[in-house]
């Protein structure tokens, strides 16, 4: 079967993205019988067209039941929130940091809206205080 000219692959249970090589969601999944894969660093840059098409590409080959999205919190988190207040230079690091990272938020939305309009489940991971739980995409 194809899917945009893409062909297909059995239909994955969860995958994983912003994973490290040897994250433990998908090694769970494997050892309880599911499919599971990791999309890391190595499989494509998140934050460049070319790294997006490839998980876009994965994705509709795979169709995954469950899509588990752990981007990095530094930006976001209660610690970068409280530096904020240390010195402008400070500032201007965190906030310039944030403005990059706005790629991932984008890329977050736009997969919760795909999952969604399929039914499917959509996680995304992290810290209770994040201030990217926040952000507008």
């Amino acid at each position: 079967m194809l899917a945009y000219g893409i062909p297909s692959e059995p239909q994955l249970d969860v995958l994983e993205v912003f994973a490290y090589p040897d994250s433990r969601l998908t090694n769970m999944v494997r050892e309880l019988g599911g499919r599971a894969q990791r999309f890391t660093l190595k499989d494509g840059d998140l934050s460049t067209p070319a790294g997006q098409r490839k998980l876009s590409d994965l994705i509709q080959r795979t169709q995954p039941r469950h899509i588990w999205m752990a981007p990095e919190c530094t930006a976001w988190c209660s610690w970068s929130s409280y530096n904020l207040t240390r010195s402008q230079a400070t500032q201007d690091k965190i906030l310039a940091t944030r403005q990059q990272a706005q790629v991932h938020l984008r890329l977050c939305t736009r997969l919760f809206q795909h999952q969604q309009s399929r039914g499917r489940g959509f996680h995304l991971e992290q810290p209770a205080l994040s201030r990217m739980l926040s952000e507008d995409a």
